[in-house]
C-alpha cells in the first residue's frame, strides 16, 4: 500500500509541477517547446493508449525535471524522424554521477508546435548522431 501511496503522490507532484512549467525556448532548434497535456499523458500511457507499467511511470516521472536542462543544453540532434506527416526529434544528455543517459523525445504535428513528447533512460547507450 505505501508504494502505491508513493506512487500516486508522485503522479500528483509531477503533474503540479508540470503544469507550471507551460514552455521552454530550444537553442539547439531555435524554438519554443510547449509542455501540454499530451506530453504528461505519454509518460503514463504509450502511443496505443495503454498504460505503462507502475515502474516504467515511476521512472519517466522521476526523470521528467531533468527534462528542462535537457532540452536547454542539447547541442546535437541525437535523431529525427517523420512517421505520417508526424516529427519527432531525440536530445539526449548524460545526467547524474551514475551516467544515466536521458533521451528527451520532442514532437511536431500538423499544428506547427513542437511539443515535450517523453523521457527516459536510454539503457542501450548506443546513439545516432544526426
Amino acid at each position: 500500500m505505501h508504494t502505491r501511496l508513493s506512487y500516486r503522490n508522485l503522479i500528483e507532484e509531477r503533474r503540479a509541477w508540470y503544469k507550471t512549467v507551460k514552455n521552454i525556448y530550444c537553442p539547439c532548434l531555435k524554438i519554443i517547446v510547449i509542455f501540454n497535456s499530451k506530453g504528461f499523458y505519454h509518460l503514463r500511457y504509450n502511443s496505443a493508449g495503454k498504460e505503462r507499467s507502475i515502474n516504467e511511470q515511476v521512472e519517466r516521472l522521476t526523470l521528467l525535471p531533468f527534462s528542462l536542462g535537457i532540452i536547454q543544453k542539447a547541442s546535437k540532434i541525437y535523431r529525427y524522424r517523420k512517421i505520417n506527416n508526424i516529427e519527432y526529434w531525440s536530445l539526449q544528455e548524460i545526467i547524474d554521477d551514475n551516467k544515466a543517459l536521458v533521451r528527451v523525445i520532442l514532437k511536431k504535428t500538423n499544428s506547427r508546435q513542437l511539443i515535450f513528447h517523453s523521457i527516459f533512460e536510454k539503457k542501450n547507450k548506443k546513439t545516432v548522431i544526426l
